[in-house]
C-alpha cells in the first residue's frame, strides 16, 4: 500500500459518518485487490468485519441510496432503557422513595443511595441496567 493511500485513509476517516465509515474503507480495500481488506483494516483501525460488510453493501446496489441522510436502517441502533424495560421508572421510584429527601413539590430531590447500590437492587428485580444508565435516568 502506498503512502498516498495511507494518508487518504487517515485524513478522511475522522470526517465520515457511520455509513461512510463502512463504505469508504470498503472501496479502498476493493481498489487494492487481494489483501486489501487486511491492509485497510490495519491502517484505519476499522474491523475486517466492518470492511467486509461495506463491500457487501457496495455490491448490493439496492442498499446504497445516494443522498440518503440516514446512517442506519429504520429501527436500527440500541433501544432506550425505558423502551427495553417499560416498568423501570416505576421500580426506580419505588426503590428510592424511602431514601429520598427534599420537597416533593420541588423537582430537585436528593437520595442517599448510590447508583451502584440502586444497580444491585434493580438487578435483583430482573433489570440489567448499568449505574451510568441509572444516573442518566435520575437526571431526567
Amino acid at each position: 500500500m502506498n503512502e498516498a493511500t495511507k494518508q487518504r485513509i487517515r485524513t478522511m476517516l475522522p470526517l465520515l459518518n457511520e455509513r461512510q465509515r463502512r463504505l469508504f474503507p470498503a472501496s479502498e480495500a476493493k481498489a487494492l485487490g487481494f489483501g486489501g481488506i487486511s491492509d485497510v483494516s490495519r491502517i484505519s483501525a476499522v474491523f475486517r468485519v466492518t470492511i467486509t460488510g461495506g463491500l457487501k453493501e457496495l455490491e448490493d446496489t439496492g442498499t446504497v441510496v445516494p443522498g440518503d441522510s440516514r446512517c442506519r436502517r429504520p429501527g436500527g441502533g440500541r433501544k432506550s432503557i425505558k423502551e427495553h424495560y417499560p416498568g423501570i421508572i416505576h421500580e426506580l421510584k419505588e426503590l428510592l422513595e424511602p431514601y429520598t429527601k427534599g420537597d416533593p413539590e420541588n423537582p430537585l430531590q436528593y437520595t442517599s443511595r448510590s447508583t451502584r447500590n440502586i444497580e444491585r437492587a434493580l438487578r435483583g428485580k430482573g433489570f440489567s441496567v448499568s449505574d451510568t444508565a441509572i444516573a442518566a435516568l435520575l437526571k431526567v
